[in-house]
């Protein structure tokens, strides 16, 4: 197994020891937003740990493809690569949490900073991506502690008349100005755009 270059070895990853490390900027908010803004991973174990617990154990599950996938991830925040370079396909056995990284950690926390601003997610069929946006939103709209630390992202966005813009089956518009679209790999998507803003993720 080759190891990381960003979080090393699954096997010898102590995700305490991780949080310890970064234990004085995660007393406050303003600490936790610096600590996981350039770190996925520890934006996985500050606020959606629950995600990552096993099911039987109730351990914290990390397998070398949850590190790997959040080493990748990384990348998302620099604005001098061309969306052509970050390309990749995770292929894992069925239950390895390829989902809960794809569909939700990752995106919720490259949305919640900002680096990306137009998730759009493919699924089999439209069915299928709507179920992954209502785990995404629900996590999101229900989460206290990532209601404290970013309650602009949490709420759905608002129009002046106070509708709100997008919080449907298939698109949810955050109040931070991000947007996570559901399509089924059957939709039409040719020339996705939201206002001014297309897919970047």
């Amino acid at each position: 197994m080759t190891s990381n270059p960003v979080y090393g070895n699954a096997d010898e990853f102590d995700w305490r020891a991780y949080l310890v490390k970064h234990e004085e900027l995660l007393k406050t908010g303003a600490g936790r937003r610096a600590a996981c803004k350039l770190d996925p991973l520890l934006f996985a174990l500050v606020y959606l740990r629950h995600h990552l617990r096993h099911p039987t154990t109730e351990d914290i599950g990390l397998a070398q493809l949850h590190l790997d996938m959040a080493a990748r991830a990384r990348q998302w925040a620099r604005k001098d690569l061309d969306e052509r370079e970050l390309r990749d396909s995770w292929v894992a056995w069925r239950g390895a949490g390829k989902s809960t990284w794809a569909f939700l950690i990752l995106p919720a926390w490259a949305l919640c900073h900002r680096h990306r601003l137009y998730a759009i997610a493919y699924a089999h069929n439209s069915k299928q991506t709507e179920q992954h946006l209502d785990t995404f939103r629900n996590e999101i709209t229900s989460n206290p502690l990532l209601a404290k630390d970013h309650p602009s992202f949490v709420r759905a966005a608002k129009k002046f008349s106070g509708v709100t813009i997008a919080d449907n089956r298939g698109m949810f518009v955050s109040g931070n100005g991000t947007l996570f679209q559901a399509k089924g790999i059957d939709s039409s998507s040719l020339g996705a755009k939201f206002g001014e803003t297309r897919p970047d993720l």
